[in-house]
């Protein structure tokens, strides 16, 4: 196995460990196939009963093993949050796909906890930027973007599949982090 080959398995070989968030302790762990359903489940609460993505698209996202990377956090066994992200490797861009918290766990730290430990992961493969993009009437979430250090970087018309709804494209670029 070549050089990058082999760093790139070291760092998306990720640890199940548990966590203490905000004086709660969760577990992380690296999304498997078998937490699709409950993946969807967070989707169809957050998104008024709706899933952006399908199990398909899913599934597909969980198969590339050496440039994505999924993330979710259980409470109790049960699976309350995700992230996931795309890694170019080529072009050192780390892109956050999707990130969602479970309602009754909003405004707990969760969110804030997933983007730094994607943030975290791309320094750790000297990559030189975080990139996503964020629904325009989410203003929420990217207050909780601009307070980790995303800046703003365009908008994006007619984005948003299903209700062709504006997105805000975000980025951080972490080679000036300390």
């Amino acid at each position: 196995m070549d050089k990058e080959g082999s760093l790139r398995r070291r760092y998306l070989d990720i640890k199940n460990h548990d966590v203490d968030i905000n004086g709660t302790e969760f577990f992380l762990a690296k999304a498997m196939i078998p937490d699709i359903p409950e993946i969807l489940g967070i989707e169809r609460a957050v998104y008024g009963g709706q899933t952006p993505w399908d199990d398909r698209a899913f599934r597909s996202e969980l198969m590339r093993k050496n440039d994505r990377l999924y993330l979710v956090l259980r409470r109790n066994d049960w699976l309350v949050a995700f992230i996931g992200c795309s890694l170019n490797f080529k072009t050192k861009d780390c892109h956050i796909t999707n990130v969602a918290v479970a309602p009754n766990f909003q405004n707990h730290g969760l969110g804030y906890f997933l983007v730094n430990a994607i943030v975290k992961k791309a320094r750790q493969m000297e990559f030189e930027k975080v990139t996503l993009e964020v629904r325009m009437s989410n203003t929420r979430a990217q207050r909780l973007y601009r307070n980790i250090g995303f800046v703003d970087d365009g908008i994006n018309k007619g984005y948003y599949f299903n209700d062709r709804e504006d997105a805000l494209n975000m980025k951080m670029d972490i080679t000036k982090l300390g």
